[in-house]
């Protein structure tokens, strides 16, 4: 952890991190310079997760067409190890982590998997991947073809954009949003069937901490970074309340199976990149309408992650994905992280043999052979 002796304007690191505290409801006053705070940042991963950010974005960003970038690293009772605003606190203060409100993309596709599995649907489940239309609205998927049926496990893996808007109208659009404001998200979000896609926006901080539940097994994850504080004297003016066992906000087996179908993406979906040598990660990513944004937001048995790389000025980037530069900054920072522990399992994490049985494979298999027949039955003759 780290103290901090706090005066006006002192910042002890270069990442645009608060000196007092998360902008969660606005702002905290500063408090007379004989208070001392301790904050629960580590030294080490701070440094880690800025290398990481800094050390892509050099390397990438140019050719990418992406400038800036943020990280967020927590442990599961919601402690801040590592919070990175941007690439250089000299040139901006602004805190790209807490304050700015992006796209999430299809990160946010968690939600709609998790509201869909919480309504009787499980990853096994088979929809299909096909041209759909919502009013107006006509989603589709980034490489534009189209995979018929698939398991929602699948669907989730690969990001399939057609996939999540039906099982998102299926499920209820506003059951979606309630169940990611029940998991953290504070800002603003419509029943528009688009929002399953992530276009509505969110911080860094609230989307990291949404996917802390599920690390959690269900139980809500309220970051924070001051542990508490002092005044010269040396008396207790606060501490961070002990987490408590009453704050389940999504069932610990559901949990356990949206853990399962997050670790496929890892292991063989969109965010591979993202993978961590002997550990279990589940995680996912997301880019955003005209790739302004990309993300991949993660976790393992001890730590939560999330990343953003972009452009202040919300320029486009160069078809930038989360798989790119965001899973390879989570990467980077989470290998620091993890230094000197012991790999521990994830509950519900699978290998990718387990993903399927021997019954829905027949049964995908099935489904596959049907959605073959109709589409031969529908080719025109001759």
């Amino acid at each position: 952890m780290l103290l901090l002796a706090l005066m006006t304007g002192c910042s002890t690191t270069r990442p645009a991190v608060s000196p007092v505290g998360i902008d969660r409801d606005g702002p905290l006053p500063n408090p007379p310079p004989d208070m001392v705070v301790k904050l629960t940042l580590d030294l080490r991963m701070q440094a880690g997760a800025q290398a990481a950010v800094n050390d892509t974005i050099s390397a990438m960003g140019a050719a990418k067409r992406a400038s800036q970038g943020a990280a967020i690293v927590m442990e599961k009772t919601g402690a801040i190890r590592a919070m990175v605003g941007g690439l250089d606190y000299a040139k901006s203060k602004f805190n790209r982590a807490t304050q700015a409100r992006r796209q999430p993309g299809s990160s946010f596709k968690m939600f709609v998997y998790a509201a869909a599995l919480q309504a009787g649907l499980t990853p096994s489940t088979v929809r299909y991947d096909e041209p759909v239309a919502f009013g107006n609205w006509r989603p589709r998927n980034y490489e534009g073809s189209y995979r018929g049926a698939v398991t929602l496990s699948e669907a989730l893996a690969e990001s399939l954009n057609t996939v999540a808007a039906q099982v998102g109208v299926e499920v209820g659009i506003e059951k979606v949003t309630k169940l990611a404001h029940d998991f953290g998200i504070r800002t603003q979000l419509h029943n528009y069937p688009s929002v399953t896609l992530g276009t509505d926006v969110v911080t860094l901080l609230d989307i990291t901490g949404a996917y802390g539940v599920l690390a959690k097994g269900g139980h809500k994850m309220t970051p924070y970074i001051i542990d508490e504080i002092r005044n010269s004297r040396g008396d207790l003016l606060y501490k961070q309340p002990a987490a408590t066992t009453d704050d389940v906000v999504y069932p610990q087996d559901l949990a356990e199976k949206m853990t399962g179908m997050l670790s496929r993406v890892v292991i063989s979906g969109t965010g591979a990149a993202a993978r961590l040598q002997d550990w279990d990660v589940a995680g996912k990513t997301g880019t955003s309408q005209d790739w302004r944004d990309a993300w991949f937001i993660g976790y393992s048995n001890h730590f939560v992650g999330g990343v953003w790389a972009g452009n202040d000025d919300d320029r486009p980037m160069a078809r930038v994905t989360g798989g790119e530069l965001s899973a390879r900054i989570w990467h980077q920072m989470m290998v620091t992280a993890h230094e000197g522990l012991t790999p521990e399992p994830l509950a519900g994490a699978k290998q990718p043999e387990e993903f399927l049985n021997d019954e829905d494979q027949y049964a995908l298999a099935f489904y596959r052979r049907l959605s073959n027949a109709f589409g031969q039955i529908a080719k025109p003759a001759g």
